[in-house]
């Protein structure tokens, strides 16, 4: 059963179910091979582990975009309850939680196919399941994210990137987590919550490294935006 189709979902965000144009481009620059950084935020091989605007009155009405998103996550509780059910039927290695992570990890960085994919999203809900306040639960968060951004379902990426910013704001995947919703956002045609997204990195996280910034800034110049 693929983990990338939910139950009945049912439309949020105008429609958000219903993508437009999507791009099918396979750059390796969108997908989870830029991203890989160390604790300190800075790039490291692919093969390594460890990768909304100024004015006041805009920046209230990005949480308002962006809770559509949620909505949309809250409501499908069918994918909840499926998604509970399959992380704990993968069990993991006894050990400390950087072990456990190491080993959902592995499995991540192994995967070669949507069957590897969502092999990878189970260990990292598990791990979240097991240790949900470790330090290393917001780097497992946004590698669901990105198990769905590799499978090209934006839809669930932008609902899991979205959930890593607002849990886990101050974890080193804070900024990772906004510029994979702005181009998961860009992907599924919401060019506004998308440029939102992109802004807020870089007043929220000044201090991000510079490949997630020129990143950032790459897409707003492709979205045209103000």
């Amino acid at each position: 059963m693929a983990l990338s189709t939910p139950v009945q979902k049912q439309p949020a965000m105008d429609n958000l179910s219903t993508l437009n144009q999507v791009q099918q481009s396979s750059n390796t620059e969108d997908t989870m091979g830029i991203l890989f950084t160390n604790k300190d935020g800075k790039p490291l091989p692919p093969n390594s582990e460890s990768l909304f605007l100024e004015q006041d009155q805009v920046t209230e009405e990005i949480p308002k975009k962006i809770d559509a998103i949620t909505q949309f996550d809250e409501t499908n509780k069918n994918l909840n309850a499926e998604e509970n059910e399959i992380s704990q039927g993968l069990m993991l290695p006894d050990g400390t939680d950087q072990d456990q992570y190491n080993y959902a990890f592995e499995i991540l960085r192994l995967s070669n196919g949507p069957t590897d994919y969502e092999k990878a999203e189970r260990a990292l809900r598990a791990f979240l399941d097991k240790n949900p306040s470790s330090d290393l639960a917001g780097n497992a968060q946004y590698w669901i994210g990105e198990t769905f951004y590799v499978r090209r379902d934006y839809e669930r990426a932008a609902v899991e990137f979205l959930a890593g910013y607002e849990q886990y704001p101050s974890s080193v995947k804070g900024p990772d987590n906004l510029l994979k919703l702005g181009l998961s956002l860009a992907r599924l045609d919401k060019k506004d919550i998308a440029c939102a997204s992109l802004s807020k990195l870089s007043t929220e996280y000044p201090s991000a490294n510079d490949t997630i910034k020129r990143r950032a800034q790459s897409e707003r110049g492709n979205l045209k935006c103000s």
